[in-house]
């Protein structure tokens, strides 16, 4: 589909970065441009009010969670119980995981699969895929952090998404969104933001990694929103709709 194309769009750096070295072999007669078109926030016409944060410690995934090791399910599973097992109670309620994205024909598959990596610690909620953005919104209002711990993720637009709403998230160092945020976003002297955690490594220490991040944001809720909101801020003033939408336009000459 590609090589008959006259423009390849590839959503963030890597999508861009995989189109562009795929087409290499065309000749210069026949090969299509290929741009990256950075997208903008979505635009909610609202944000979540910092000071009105969710009172449950409710941590969400959306994602084919029939794909449970590509989404990053069990290191999310895994993660979530040893935050809990080492305080990420801290005198609160339990933690807890939303999975939104299981197909209607396979929740029973999908409800054994993570049957089998909970241990007695974590409990883990299966909700059905759905497309509307109501569904989305409450999800993201609803929860204190949002998860994307992909091993392979060509963007992200779900990280982007609680991005948009001023929610804390995590992404995976193996997305296309991780690498826009190195990009884009500082975080003091940190040399890549706190939102970018590895997927690489021994499961122990990929595990050890996102539960010490999952407790540190449940923990103190304050700062997770504090630094959420100046994560979007950061973004807002880098990219947007607009600037997407000319670069496209540019692409096919209008």
């Amino acid at each position: 589909l590609a090589a008959s194309a006259d423009l390849v769009a590839g959503v963030g750096p890597m999508l861009y970065e995989h189109m562009h070295d795929n087409l290499l072999s065309l000749s210069l007669t026949t090969r299509p441009s290929v741009i990256e078109l950075t997208p903008g926030l979505r635009d909610w016409g609202e944000v979540v009010d910092p000071d009105h944060v969710p009172r449950r410690r409710q941590v969400l995934l959306i994602a084919r969670a029939e794909d449970i090791r590509s989404k990053g399910i069990d290191i999310a599973v895994k993660a979530i119980e040893r935050a809990i097992s080492t305080g990420g109670q801290d005198g609160g309620d339990t933690p807890t995981l939303i999975v939104r994205g299981v197909p209607d024909d396979m929740g029973r598959d999908v409800k054994l699969a993570i049957e089998g990596l909970t241990g007695p610690l974590v409990s883990v909620y299966l909700r059905p895929y759905v497309t509307d953005e109501e569904n989305l919104k409450n999800d993201l209002w609803s929860s204190r952090l949002v998860l994307m711990p992909s091993r392979h993720e060509g963007f992200g637009l779900v990280g982007f998404e609680a991005i948009s709403a001023g929610v804390p998230v995590l992404v995976s160092q193996g997305s296309g969104l991780a690498r826009l945020l190195c990009a884009l976003v500082t975080d003091g002297e940190r040399v890549r933001p706190r939102e970018v955690l590895s997927v690489a490594g021994t499961e122990d220490d990929v595990i050890d990694e996102w539960s010490t991040a999952i407790n540190a944001s449940l923990v103190d809720s304050a700062d997770a929103y504090r630094r959420a909101a100046d994560l979007r801020r950061q973004i807002a003033d880098k990219v947007s709709w607009g600037e997407a939408v000319d670069r496209l336009l540019q692409g096919v000459g209008v």
